[in-house]
């Protein structure tokens, strides 16, 4: 039979494939279109074909009802229904079982039942949690025999506080008795006087009399009192500055200006400067009021009298260093008058802030002695607040109409669980009518045994077991230890090789009205040698039967792995190359290779030995050939490294010394070939053409020039 399949998907660049033998074998790397092309089959021939596919044990699921792998076609689809059927059977008992976070039936009529049952017992529980939380919220708002009772009394009187309300009680209800406070003191200051004494001081002038008129400035006075203090009051003493004798009686007219008046006006300036000093000592020692003294209800006050207190001592200081500078200002010349002061500012003094000071130290020494009382208004009126919440929170009075309409969703759920009932019975007939359909598969699961004993492997077995329900058709495996293996415990290659053999036993149970496509997705998986062995035995009986069967179909084996793509094949081994069985090699079945240049895959049809591979190595030369044909320079440096590793492998050469000097090739050869944070690694910026004189000139320094050159002209 011919099989035309359209390769409508884009990743080929081949717009169809012709399958014109009954066995067709196909290698492809992974991502070259193997599965795709499997989808494309099953798309457009599944009417009309009986399409099997294997694909290894990722596409067979155990069996859901045991720990245990299910055998048999025709089990396996009974457990498929029987999978629908269960799956109905607990969806719908689920629905009337009650399942923690799940909303339905059960749940529906619990929330229901509870409504309609425990309608009155509901708002009771209201009651007593919200008594035990007015009760635990604090000790001081109730009373310890304060109960559901009490609360419900509560309830007529609840009332909320505003917010700062309920500030101000829950500071009163927090505080604990304060000593007695002790009046706060301030300086007594008379701003007035002060600045009436300074003014007079200042503007003091003193005129020498008339026997020393000729000292009529301030600049001739502060000359003559120097004068007079550095001379010495004695008979003849001799002025120093006109070089004459000082006469007694000029002696006595000096003294006499100097000694009353002068000094008297100097002993007064000293003294107000003394006053001032200590005035000024006094504010800047005013201390603000301490918050740990008072009740933390009077805390915002007390915040505003320490504000007012520093205002009003920087006003005053600033006032009092106004009189202090002028005073000193006479000090320095005293026979002159300052600037005028008497236009500053005068501050109040401290009587202001002391009354309220007075009267905030009265209110917390009475709060002292009336606290108790306080607390206890206060714990009332945060208690009804409270209840007041609670209430809101609860939104008590719609609760108390939702148990009336929770009676009505009582009775329709009862109704719904009632009809669920009845159809869970109607599936579980099904369930068992089916059951008694299913076969036990033990031929199947001896001849696996079998085939797994035959090749020496005693890791395990299958043996048929039979669940609670009595399906059949079901496995489980026994180890070499005679215990039973979870299925989770089987590795991945385990699983793969009972799954493959019961594929290939399992097919004459097929659709005999159809013709039959058998399709081997990459049917080896993570299997040691010895299982591949096995494999490919029971492939190739599986292709001489089917042949021998004259069944109409046919089958494609494809795989990723290049020697199992050349073993699992008819071998060509003892055959000359002028036999016939060797030129109908190519001809009694196809071959194909799945060449990608990393966008676009191209179908190879393999018709002569020339065309193919023998092994891997001969691959990467292939692989290398198609991706210059393809102009894809970047792709060429993988299989152009793989190809350089692989000679040094096989010939035992170290890499260093294979590439010797030619670093140029090493690192093209390896660019981003590494991880990706390499940041050695670099982008390739040569020819196809480069690459291969690259390669070909590393051959040359190994004295391997031959062996490239019959590699490189057999594939180009």
């Amino acid at each position: 039979m011919e099989l035309k399949v359209n390769l409508k998907n884009n990743i080929f660049k081949n717009s169809n494939i012709v399958f014109d033998k009954t066995i067709n074998f196909i290698y492809g790397r992974n991502g070259s279109g193997k599965s795709t092309l499997t989808k494309l089959i099953q798309e457009q021939y599944s009417d009309n074909y009986d399409i099997k596919v294997f694909s290894g044990s990722e596409e067979i699921s155990n069996s859901e009802y045991l720990d245990a792998i299910a055998l048999g076609e025709e089990n396996k689809q009974i457990l498929a229904e029987l999978k629908t059927i269960e799956k109905n059977i607990t969806d719908m008992t689920e629905e009337i079982t009650l399942i923690d976070g799940i909303v339905n039936i059960a749940s529906d009529l619990e929330e229901a039942q509870k409504s309609y049952e425990e309608q009155r017992k509901t708002i009771e529980d209201f009651y007593t949690d919200s008594a035990r939380k007015v009760r635990n919220h604090t000790p001081k708002i109730s009373s310890t025999n304060y109960d559901k009772n009490s609360f419900q009394e509560d309830i007529k009187n609840a009332k909320s506080l505003p917010g700062e309300d309920r500030k101000k009680h829950l500071t009163i209800l927090r505080a604990t008795k304060k000593d007695t406070v002790r009046p706060h003191n301030f300086p007594k200051i008379n701003t007035q006087a002060l600045l009436k004494d300074t003014i007079d001081i200042i503007n003091a002038i003193e005129s020498p009399s008339k026997a020393i008129k000729e000292i009529d400035s301030q600049e001739k006075q502060n000359f003559a009192r120097e004068g007079f203090k550095i001379h010495e009051h004695k008979q003849g003493e001799i002025c120093a500055f006109c070089g004459n004798e000082i006469k007694f009686n000029r002696w006595n007219d000096l003294d006499n200006f100097f000694s009353k008046n002068i000094d008297k006006l100097e002993l007064r300036i000293n003294n107000a400067i003394d006053a001032l000093d200590n005035t000024i000592e006094d504010v800047k020692n005013i201390k603000a009021l301490e918050s740990n003294n008072y009740y933390e209800y009077y805390i915002e006050e007390i915040q505003s009298i320490n504000e007012k207190i520093e205002i009003k001592k920087q006003e005053i200081l600033t006032f009092l260093n106004t009189l202090n500078v002028a005073l000193k200002t006479k000090q320095k010349n005293i026979f002159k008058i300052p600037d005028d002061i008497s236009e500053t500012e005068v501050p109040d003094n401290f009587s202001d802030i002391k009354n309220k000071c007075d009267m905030l130290i009265a209110k917390n020494n009475k709060m002292s002695s009336t606290l108790s009382d306080k607390q206890t208004d206060s714990a009332l009126l945060l208690r009804l607040d409270m209840v007041k919440t609670i209430l809101q929170e609860f939104e008590y009075e719609t609760k108390i109409n939702e148990l009336e309409r929770r009676k009505g969703i009582l009775t329709e759920k009862n109704e719904l669980k009632n009809e669920k009932k009845l159809e869970i019975e109607g599936e579980k007939i099904k369930k068992s009518k089916l059951i008694e359909q299913m076969k036990n598969e033990k031929k199947v699961a001896r001849r696996i045994n079998d085939s797994l004993a035959s090749i020496g492997s005693k890791s395990f077995k299958i043996e048929h077991i039979e669940d609670p329900d009595g399906k059949k058709g079901q496995y489980r495996v026994r180890g070499n230890n005679n215990l039973i293996r979870p299925i989770n415990q089987l590795s991945k290659g385990e699983l793969n090789i009972v799954y493959f053999l019961y594929f290939i036993y399992s097919l004459d149970s097929f659709n005999k009205t159809k013709p039959t496509i058998v399709i081997f997705d990459d049917p080896m998986s993570s299997n040691d040698d010895t299982m591949q062995y096995l494999m490919i035995s029971e492939l190739s009986k599986f292709y001489n039967n089917f042949k021998s069967s004259q069944r109409k179909g046919l089958i494609l084996m494809m795989t990723h792995n290049c020697q199992f793509f050349l073993n699992s094949r008819p071998s060509k081994v003892g055959l000359r190359h002028n036999d016939e069985e060797f030129i109908e090699f190519y001809q009694k079945n196809a071959y194909y290779h799945f060449l990608s240049n990393g966008e676009k895959t191209d179908i190879l049809r393999i018709t002569a030995e020339e065309e193919d591979f023998s092994n891997s190595y001969e691959l990467l030369w292939q692989e290398l050939e198609f991706l210059y044909n393809n102009n894809k320079p970047d792709l060429m440096l993988n299989p152009a490294r793989k190809i350089c590793e692989t000679y040094c492998n096989f010939n035992g050469i170290e890499s260093n010394k294979f590439y010797k000097d030619n670093s140029a090739a090493r690192k093209l050869l390896n660019a981003n070939q590494h991880a990706p944070y390499d940041f050695d690694a670099e982008q390739n910026s040569r020819t196809k053409e480069e690459i291969i004189s690259l390669l070909k000139n590393v051959f040359e320094k190994n004295n391997a020039a031959d062996h490239f050159n019959n590699n490189w002209k057999e594939s180009h």
